[in-house]
């Protein structure tokens, strides 16, 4: 690790660039996302910045102020979690939020799973095994 500045800390970067201990003072993500419009420019494929979200991933309990992070002229607003590809991920890379979601949709399907294999319904305990291990356990 590089000696302090008057910035804080520099960790190297991959190609060459710094990142500071002060994200008011770091431009790699800038550079990055010019990069990445760039891309998309030349591939002419659209990217709507509106649905695009930002986490800092991150072990403090208050995370520093970040100066603003443009992507396609529009401020990308810090999100606490984001989802992606069906798992949800928060900014301290636990996983809470996505086991509570799963928790939450599996209760769900349950309870509907209760109201169709009701006392009055004559389902044997082995239709009852198959519906449970058909809805529930993928959820997992």
């Amino acid at each position: 690790m590089s000696s302090p500045s008057k910035h804080g800390p520099q960790y190297p970067a991959q190609g060459g660039a710094k990142i500071t201990g002060d994200p008011a003072h770091s431009t790699v993500c800038d550079v990055m996302l010019r990069g990445v419009e760039r891309w998309c420019f030349d591939k002419t494929l659209a990217v709507d910045p509106i649905k695009t979200e930002m986490i800092l991933f991150t072990r403090r309990y208050k995370p520093q102020h970040h100066k603003d992070i443009y992507f396609f002229n529009k401020v990308l607003i810090l999100s606490r979690s984001v989802k992606y590809l069906g798992v949800i991920g928060d900014f301290k890379l636990s996983w809470k939020a996505h086991l509570e979601s799963r928790y939450q949709k599996a209760i769900i399907a349950f309870s509907q799973l209760r109201r169709v294999t009701g006392a009055t319904w004559d389902m044997t305990p082995k239709v009852v095994h198959w519906l449970y291990t058909a809805v529930i356990r993928p959820m997992f």
